[in-house]
């Protein structure tokens, strides 16, 4: 569980800084990420539901 949450938080941030190159707000890299990691983030996760 806390790798998942280490790989949320770090494209989280990468994510964000691409938006913020891009003249977007951080924010919305990481609601992006959110959105993508929420739906496919039990695959990052070795452990069983």
């Amino acid at each position: 569980m806390l790798t998942s949450l280490g790989y949320i938080f770090l494209v989280g941030l990468a994510l964000g800084g691409i938006c913020r190159k891009l003249g977007l707000p951080r924010i919305v890299g990481m609601l992006f990420t959110g959105v993508v990691l929420g739906l496919y983030g039990k695959f990052l996760s070795r452990e069983k539901p």
